[in-house]
């Protein structure tokens, strides 16, 4: 028994949240807030099953390295950056856009 596919099988709701995102759709602080409840959600689904003694599945893994990355961008954001490890809102959408192009080349992201 492998891990339930918790980001995998949520992958097209990360994707539509972070295209929403990109195109200017949502703002920055409703982005993070939505981003993070799916992604917190899962993450404690994931550490569950690992606990278990499951492994994590290659393709899990795989899409959990660039959802950590959205997830540390986000973390870094600030409607008003006063320290050198805060992003702006143009920030954060650049590099939530980069991520996304990476794991989803063919999206208009």
């Amino acid at each position: 028994m492998g891990i339930p596919l918790t980001y995998l099988a949520h992958e097209n709701q990360y994707r539509s949240l972070v295209s929403k995102f990109v195109s200017g759709q949502i703002d920055p602080s409703d982005f993070v807030d939505q981003y993070f409840a799916l992604w917190k959600c899962d993450r404690d689904a994931q550490w569950e099953h690992v606990d278990r003694g499951y492994p994590l599945d290659a393709q899990e893994q795989s899409l959990c390295g660039f959802l950590d990355r959205i997830f540390t961008a986000c973390d870094c954001y600030s409607d008003k950056p006063e320290s050198p490890h805060e992003i702006s809102e143009t920030q954060l959408r650049e590099a939530v856009a980069l991520v996304a192009r990476a794991r989803w080349p063919h999206d208009d992201t």
